[in-house]
């Protein structure tokens, strides 16, 4: 049987340091019908110029390299690459400063997604990689079956016992773009949107392997604070709830996800704030979402893991600590403390 393609896409902004990496981890793979598209979203630094120089050296006709002739904005990337440059079956996304860390992620991912027709999302497990220290902390998720129904899937998630990244995500092309995958000009949408909405009435697989690295450093985006961005995350919410019930899932159903849901964005979002140690940022959000549910915010200010970053704010170096001792305490069938 022959194997499906599977596309890497590699969006880059201004990663002139990182995108080499990222393209030589996804070279490694073992797949053998793979092909790599490096997006670039009109980079400001050498972008272009590494990545020609490298792609001169490695003569890999698997790569391509496209350049934007104006920037488009993350989202607006992702779904260009996804629509316009690739053309596998299967599709995995790799931010230019990440990289792979398994060979064998992409082999172990198809052969999970080829065991069942109504898979849709394969996902695996990830690692934190600091720049800075050249460190690995490796992010494990609780013991889940290698294939679920996507109610299950949808429930953990929402429980935030779902420990994934963009990166460590296999998921089929012809669904995603069916259902407007990463942007829409006039409906909210972004990643972690699609992904759920992708699920619906399908099934999820889930490998083991720590699929890949998402690099932390300096200029992340995912740094910038925007509460615009946050509140944002409820029409989202609300979006995909009204979508359950118009295909006929329980209202009690829906109603828990939801609450569920809410609560894990808002105490996500404070978290982000306290980590930059904006305390007055991650009031003043606690203050907005008091419109959606009165009791959200003294339920996000009255949680344990929430206190907990609070405490642990204060000191980096503390936390970075704590965090180490948990994962190593806690080994492979636990979550993370994010």
């Amino acid at each position: 049987m022959k194997l499906p393609m599977v596309s890497v896409m590699i969006p880059t902004y201004n990663q002139q340091r990182y995108i080499v990496r990222a393209i030589k981890s996804a070279l490694a793979q073992n797949y053998p019908n793979l092909e790599i598209v490096i997006s670039d979203d009109q980079s400001s630094d050498a972008t272009a110029e590494v990545v020609d120089q490298f792609l001169l050296e490695i003569n890999d006709p698997r790569v391509k390299y496209f350049r934007h002739e104006r920037n488009q904005g993350i989202l607006r990337n992702y779904r260009m690459t996804l629509y316009d440059r690739v053309t596998g079956d299967w599709v995995i996304n790799l931010d230019g400063d990440d990289f792979f860390v398994d060979p064998d992620f992409i082999v172990e991912a198809v052969q999970r997604a080829l065991s069942d027709d109504r898979i849709i999302l394969v996902f695996g497990n990830y690692a934190e990689y600091y720049e800075a220290t050249e460190s690995f902390i490796k992010i494990f998720n609780r013991d889940f079956p290698p294939v679920m129904e996507w109610q299950k899937f949808f429930m953990e998630f929402s429980k935030d016992h779902v420990r994934w990244n963009h990166n460590s995500i296999l998921y089929r092309r012809r669904d995603a773009v069916k259902i407007g995958f990463y942007w829409d000009e006039k409906i909210p949408r972004n990643d972690w949107e699609s992904f759920l909405r992708l699920v619906i009435n399908h099934r999820v697989g889930y490998v083991e392997n720590i699929a890949a690295a998402w690099s932390l450093h300096d200029s992340n985006e995912t740094k910038r604070l925007y509460q615009s961005k946050y509140l944002n995350n409820y029409l989202l919410i609300d979006g995909i709830a009204q979508l359950c019930l118009d295909k006929g899932i329980d209202h009690a159903w829906v109603r828990k996800w939801k609450d569920n849901m809410y609560f894990l964005k808002t105490k996500g979002a404070c978290i982000a704030y306290v980590r930059n140690r904006d305390y007055s940022g991650a009031l003043q959000f606690l203050y907005r979402t008091g419109k959606f549910t009165i009791r959200l915010p003294f339920k996000v200010i009255l949680n344990p893991g929430f206190v907990s970053r609070v405490l642990l704010s204060v000191s980096p170096s503390l936390y970075n600590s704590v965090k180490n001792s948990f994962l190593s305490l806690k080994g492979s069938g636990n979550r993370n403390t994010n």
